[in-house]
Order: C-alpha cells, then sequence, then structure tokens
C-alpha cells in the first residue's frame, strides 16, 4: 500500500511536468546539458566498527578499535568498571575498513557493495526557462553514480524544485533553497559540472539545501504522507492538499549539502561544441 501512495505522490510532485528527453534517445538534438552526479554512500550501522572479510563474506564487528602491530584489536569498554575486554584480533591484511564514532573512514576503504543501498539519493528536478511569462516545467531525473546528458532548447533555466528520493522510498523536498541557474547553448553540449550530494570529500562550493521530509515509512509523522487507506483519487486529492500545506507552512530543520566541481577530463556523449557552464548560484536574500 506505500509504495502505492508513494507513486500517487510522486506523480502529484511531478504533474505538470513534461520530461526531458534524454540524449541517447534523441542523438540529433542540437542543444544539451551534461555532466555527473554522486550521492554520497555512507556507512549507516553501528559505529564504530571494523569491517573485514571472514572466508569470502564480509562481516562486522563493533567496540572500540586499537592498532597493534601487524594487528587491530576490537574491546568492549564496561562504563561501570571503566575497563575494556578484548572481543577479537584481525590481520590488517583481512581489514577492509574502519569507521569511527564519526562515520569516517580511517583506514581502509568501503565500496558500494559494502556500504547501505539506502543512502542513494535519486534527484528530481523541475527546471524551467527564465523571463518566460508561461514557461513549461521540464522534468531531469538524476541517477546516483551515472553520468547524464538532456535535451533542453536554448535559454536561461532555473530550478525551480528539488526532490530526493531514496530507495527506502523516504522523499526529500527542498525548501527555500538558493537560486540555481544554468544556460542552455544552440548548437553546443553544455557541462554544468559534477553533481555530489552529502559527500564530504570535497571542501569548496557547498550549496545547503534546507528540505523538507514529505514522505517516510518509518515515520507517520512525515507530513501525515503515510499511505493509510487513502488511494487513487482521494489519495492523490490528500497528497495535493498537504504538499500545498507543506509549502505554505513546514520549516526546514535539515538540510542537504549540494556541491558543483568542475571535472576537466569530463567526456561529453554528444558530439557538438563542448562549453563549460557550471550550475550557478545566487545566495537567497532571507
Amino acid at each position: 500500500m506505500y509504495k502505492i501512495f508513494l507513486g500517487i505522490i510522486l506523480s502529484y510532485l511531478l504533474s505538470g511536468c513534461t520530461p526531458s528527453l534524454k540524449f541517447v534517445d534523441n542523438p540529433t538534438c542540437k542543444s544539451v546539458i551534461e555532466g555527473y552526479y554522486g550521492s554520497h554512500l555512507r556507512w549507516t550501522g553501528r559505529v564504530p566498527a571494523l569491517i573485514y572479510k571472514d572466508k569470502g563474506k564480509t562481516k562486522a564487528a563493533y567496540g572500540q578499535v586499537c592498532e597493534n602491530g601487524d594487528f587491530f584489536e576490537v574491546s568492549q569498554v564496561s562504563k561501570k568498571q571503566n575497563d575494556s575486554t578484548l572481543i577479537q584480533r584481525f590481520p590488517k591484511a583481512k581489514t577492509i575498513a574502519i569507521i569511527d564514532s564519526a562515520r569516517k573512514i580511517i583506514y581502509g576503504h568501503m565500496n558500494d557493495n559494502i556500504l547501505r543501498p539506502k543512502e542513494y539519493w535519486n534527484l528530481f528536478l523541475e527546471v524551467a526557462k527564465m523571463n518566460v511569462k508561461h514557461p513549461r516545467v521540464k522534468e531531469i531525473r538524476l541517477i546516483p553514480g551515472k553520468n547524464f546528458a538532456f535535451c533542453l532548447t536554448p535559454g536561461r533555466y532555473v530550478i525551480k524544485e528539488m526532490y530526493f528520493v531514496n530507495k527506502q522510498q523516504i522523499v526529500d523536498m527542498a525548501k527555500n533553497f538558493p537560486e540555481l541557474t544554468f544556460k542552455v547553448t544552440p548548437y553546443s553540449t553544455t557541462y554544468i559540472g559534477n553533481l555530489y550530494l552529502d559527500d564530504p570529500r570535497f571542501k569548496s562550493n557547498r550549496i545547503e539545501i534546507p528540505y523538507i521530509n514529505i514522505s517516510n515509512p518509518n515515520d507517520s509523522a512525515a507530513l501525515g504522507f503515510i499511505g493509510g487507506t487513502a488511494g487513487g483519487a482521494i489519495g492523490g486529492a490528500i497528497a495535493g492538499a498537504l504538499l500545498n500545506l507543506a509549502k505554505r507552512a513546514a520549516i526546514p530543520k535539515k538540510k542537504h549539502i549540494l556541491q558543483i566541481v568542475n571535472n576537466p577530463s569530463f567526456s561529453p556523449k554528444a558530439k557538438l561544441n563542448f562549453k563549460v557552464g557550471l550550475l550557478k548560484v545566487k545566495e537567497n536574500k532571507h
């Protein structure tokens, strides 16, 4: 039932939008925007943690991690007696990574197969031409870990809405975020940048995107968007009313961080005149 209701919500969120044509579906188009989108994965299990290999399987040990020569030792500290008990000793050769209490990888590395997939955020953008009386809103869907290329008619565009959707069916809606614009040039492919979400590796060009949570299967207080018995047209009407209320009244308490990075070695798909026109930011005055 929740998946059905989530579909109603997303349908309402993106109603009135025309999906932007992917370049791969229309390789003859003459004005394109391109880039890369990455949604940072982080360890969401208990911390501190030591990740290791055991008979071909990836496992985790939890507790205080200390280095001891060629080994890492994991111990459990007793709060009452203030002493520690050795849990297990791990050779460095079998240790994949160590994550500290701040969820920072302090040893080794983690790949996508080890990290929890729910931290992937698909990014939905609603964009429209600027300085046009009745602009047609276009929908752009960015998938984590992939380059993107979309056909758009020439002009300057502004991002009107942003939605973050992950595999756990959690939906965040950006609110009161800075103005983000880009320019589409005729007979050219414009590189708007490598866009990274919530990635601590990049310290510059960090843009705060305040958001409100509008759908969460684990939180019945997520603006009342839990499915219950609502569905069909009634569900859509409820979703629409709640969304309008959320846009007017909800105060963002959390923020996603968007980073815009220029990758000099970016390779475009479109064989057109290549231009670098990174996504521009205009800070809110509020």
